[in-house]
């Protein structure tokens, strides 16, 4: 018998929506996008929402589903929006625990992790209006792909911070499927870019050279009314030429800011910046968050470089070595160096086991996913 789980929609309004399917080989989940595909035996599938800040003071709410160990640590990332009683019924189809962490028990320090299964891991699901299908019907998906009204979570009273932390904790060999990862980049993209913003520059050059500036505006206006429609995006260089020079300047812009010690992390991000006030923060995924520099519990003293089998990332923690906030992914030790020197921040790198960071995630109260 085949058990299918369709993607609803993207994980926030404005993404690509990817063509996820989901079915069960026995114990082991299938996640097919497309061509691809790929298989994981998760102990749990874990129902995720929680919120960014972003510019001006909003929020983005980003939910998701994720396949996790048995020590909770994320297998596989499936950002989108899912239906918490079709995901419920999916899993109890096969046995695999399902925990909906939008109706989990609160507590940002709570240090049982979404792995326990004996928590919100009823087959049943959350109570909805309208019953998923019944696994007795294998034949019919238990998320169709055209429905058109995804439900979201009833009600959180787990914090959004917890759950960012608890999905930034990841597994070896984590990997994450979206659309934008689905989608294979063509060879000939980065030429057709650069010749784009060549031919651009020399238009508006000519018409700024014989008076018609106008005219340049206007082609800009027409041009970028033509990209929303045709979904390009990289062609915006052709119609904004000096987009070309961005990326370098502010590549070597930041170089210079990590030699004086006042950023450091991967010229894609995450980074760690100096703010104007003397506090740290971290800029993800245009998130800006601050955390106060001290020697009392809660302010950031000193930063723990680590890893673990396949996985490295950065523990921001308070003098006492509890974890503050967690981000995965490579760091420049000699970045966070001089970053320290400069601003009063210990610095730890060294390799960690299973146990200990499986405690680092349980007891960190957030995180940049």
């Amino acid at each position: 018998m085949t058990y299918r789980l369709s993607l609803l929609g993207p994980a926030f309004i404005g993404r690509p929506r990817s063509e996820i399917v989901l079915t069960w080989d026995g114990p082991t989940l299938i996640v097919t996008d497309g061509d691809d595909s790929l298989r994981v035996t998760p102990a749990s599938l874990y129902f995720y929402r929680y919120d960014r800040d972003i510019a001006d003071g909003a929020t983005q709410e980003m939910t998701g589903l994720a396949a996790l160990d048995d020590d909770g640590l994320v297998l596989l990332d499936l950002p989108g929006a899912w239906r918490q009683g079709y995901i419920a019924a999916f899993c109890a189809a096969i046995g695999v625990p399902f925990v909906d962490g939008s109706s989990e028990p609160s507590g940002p320090s709570e240090p049982s992790g979404p792995s326990e299964p004996s928590g919100p891991s009823e087959p049943s699901g959350p109570s909805e209006p309208s019953e998923p299908s019944e696994p007795s019907e294998p034949s019919e998906p238990f998320g169709p792909s055209g429905s058109s009204e995804p439900s979201g979570p009833s009600g959180s009273s787990e914090p959004s911070e917890r759950t960012r932390a608890r999905m930034s904790g990841r597994a070896p060999g984590w990997r994450r499927v979206t659309a934008s990862s689905a989608r294979k980049r063509s060879p000939w993209r980065m030429p057709l870019i650069y010749a784009s913003g060549v031919i651009g520059l020399a238009v508006m050059a000519y018409l700024i050279s014989v008076g018609a500036w106008a005219a340049w505006r206007g082609l800009t206006v027409i041009g970028r009314v033509l990209l929303d429609l045709v979904d390009v995006k990289w062609l915006v260089v052709a119609f904004s030429p000096l987009a070309l020079a961005y990326r370098p300047v502010i590549g070597r812009w930041r170089r210079y800011q990590a030699r004086r010690g006042w950023r450091a992390g991967p010229p894609t991000g995450p980074n760690l910046v100096i703010g104007a006030t003397s506090e740290l923060q971290i800029h993800a995924g245009g998130e800006k968050l601050p955390l106060e520099i001290g020697k009392e519990a809660g302010q950031a003293a000193r930063m723990l470089v680590y890893r673990y089998e396949d996985r490295s990332g950065l523990f921001i923690q308070d003098t006492n070595g509890n974890p503050l906030h967690h981000i995965p992914g490579p760091w420049d030790p000699e970045d966070l160096h001089r970053l320290g020197i400069r601003h009063q921040l210990g610095l730890a790198v060294h390799g960690i086991s299973r146990e200990e960071y499986v405690d680092l995630i349980r007891r960190c109260p957030n995180g940049s996913p």
